[in-house]
């Protein structure tokens, strides 16, 4: 069998600009496809600029629908598990900011998250990077001097000396989702959440399947017994009993699934999970996302706002905002991209209460931490 060609330098320079380090981990096959797909967009952008109106509207929308899948490519092949989020250069300086002033930041009592994102004036997003600090209320000058509040610093300094602007934006309080009639409830029990994904245990073995750590309550055990449809809902039938959960920077549980008749990856609306992804900053902004609340009882669109935020006050690590309907009892129910790819799980809601947004804890980070995996796509077993 012949040798796959090796990478020109062209192609390996263009990975390397857009990767950094990352690069040294890929095949040159890999340098080679990725460089191509760089290549193409960067192509029909070129074509944007020299066409008639209507051919640089077409080109720069094929533009931009390459390079996404681009970045979906370099985040899916070149970021371990251990990292939920896939950062490009452009987002290196805020994304190190944050990361190097989060917890002074998250100190003081008004600020209820930080993360990198873009500037926004008069709710315009701007393509300023930025720290974005969110609080539970924006205060004019006056009233943080009659409280003897300090304003929050108009930029951070990073340790090598960049120096990169802040954005404070109201957001309020996050809200979790639980409530009566639903999925999956203990026994006994009215309080319900939904059941995001079957997973394969790979800390006791088996199938098991992940939902929000909220909804247990704060009595639940080892063992204690949960049904699926929830408590008192039609056809509610046993499941399997609590194993595992936390809501130190992720909420997500596992239970196990022994009495299941079906162990179906397949969201009503949306299709077969095909398997999880990080997000990627900036590439997942205005990223279109699919959902299926069990509460809801319907495949919901929206899109996400913020792939990357800290929420300190509710132990929440590296969530994600999205524009996307859902009500109580919905929580733990998959955040799907276009690809059938899990981003994130529901936890609950957060910012004003006529247009609220949605908080999902990573899909990376909880099968990480709950030492889980999603299968891959394909007959139960």
């Amino acid at each position: 069998m012949s040798q796959p060609a090796e990478p020109t330098h062209l192609q390996t320079l263009l990975v390397r600009t857009a990767l950094g380090d990352r690069a040294d981990a890929l095949s040159p096959g890999e340098i080679e496809a990725l460089a191509a797909e760089f290549m193409r967009a960067g192509t029909h952008a070129v074509l944007a600029r020299l066409g008639s109106a209507h051919e640089a509207a077409s080109a720069m929308a094929h533009a931009r629908a390459l390079g996404r899948v681009a970045r979906d490519r370099v985040a899916t092949e070149t970021t371990p598990l251990s990292g939920p989020t896939f950062v490009e250069p452009e987002f290196t300086a805020a994304h190190a900011a944050v990361e190097e002033h989060r917890d002074a930041l998250s100190a003081r009592p008004e600020v209820v998250g930080v993360g990198p994102g873009f500037r926004r004036r008069d709710g315009v997003q701007t393509e300023e990077r930025c720290v974005v600090v969110y609080v539970q209320r924006k205060r004019t000058p006056a009233q943080l001097r009659r409280s003897r509040t300090p304003p929050i610093a108009s930029e951070l300094r990073t340790a090598d000396g960049t120096r990169v602007p802040t954005d404070v934006v109201a957001l309020g309080r996050l809200r979790r989702h639980a409530s009566a009639g639903g999925s999956v409830g203990r026994v006994g029990r009215i309080r319900h959440g939904t059941i995001g994904a079957f997973v394969d245990d790979l800390a006791q073995g088996g199938r098991a399947a992940l939902t929000a750590m909220h909804v247990m309550g704060q009595s639940v055990a080892t063992g204690d017994p949960f049904v699926s449809p929830a408590h008192q809902q039609p056809g509610s039938t046993g499941l399997g009993g609590f194993r595992r959960g936390t809501m130190d920077r992720i909420d997500a549980a596992v239970l196990g699934v022994e009495r299941a008749s079906s162990l179906d990856n397949s969201l009503p609306g949306i299709g077969l999970i095909r398997g999880f992804r990080p997000v990627s900053v900036p590439g997942d902004y205005d990223r279109a996302v699919s959902m299926f609340g069990a509460q809801t009882r319907q495949t919901v669109s929206g899109h996400i706002v913020e792939p990357l935020i800290h929420l300190p006050d509710d132990r929440l690590e590296s969530a994600i905002l999205a524009r996307i309907p859902s009500t109580e009892g919905d929580s733990g129910a998959a955040l799907v991209d276009s690809n059938n790819l899990v981003l994130g799980f529901l936890v609950g809601e957060i910012g004003p209460p006529d247009a609220p947004l949605r908080v999902f804890t990573p899909a990376t980070l909880v099968l990480q931490l709950l030492a889980c995996d999603l299968p891959p796509p394909g007959p139960n077993p």
